[in-house]
């Protein structure tokens, strides 16, 4: 939680405020492995059976492959988190790739910056 939060809001609205954070996260972690499980069965496996002159699965058994990926991919991403040591801040790892992108993938600008005006616009025409 932000500094700043944590000083301004109350003990009540603060657990609110994690809650959120936390179905935030499991949201996002919930369809990345879901999507690299598709992604495995239906991109790697299944066209993997076609080359080597397999007959296509039932449907059945996709979805049985489905569930075996989604499995090693949560079993991965655990053993990763547990005991992977980033070598330092995480903050400054991200901060470097993101400076690296384009600004227009990444970046807002300000129309300040450039027009005077407060919107935000995205960074497609970036730089001014």
């Amino acid at each position: 939680m932000p500094a700043m939060l944590a000083s301004i809001l109350g003990p009540g609205v603060k657990g609110i405020v994690v809650a959120g954070m936390l179905a935030a996260t499991m949201s996002v972690n919930s369809s990345l492995s879901a999507g690299w499980s598709a992604v495995i069965s239906q991109d790697v496996i299944l066209p993997m059976r076609q080359l080597l002159g397999k007959a296509p699965l039932i449907r059945g058994l996709q979805i049985l492959i489905n569930r075996v990926a989604n499995l090693n991919v949560g079993l991965f991403l655990m053993f990763w988190g547990l005991y992977y040591t980033p070598p330092g801040a995480v903050y400054l790892y991200l901060k470097h790739y993101r400076d690296d992108l384009p600004g227009g993938w990444v970046r807002g600008r300000r129309w300040a910056d450039c027009t005077g005006s407060a919107p935000i616009r995205p960074a497609v025409t970036w730089p001014c």
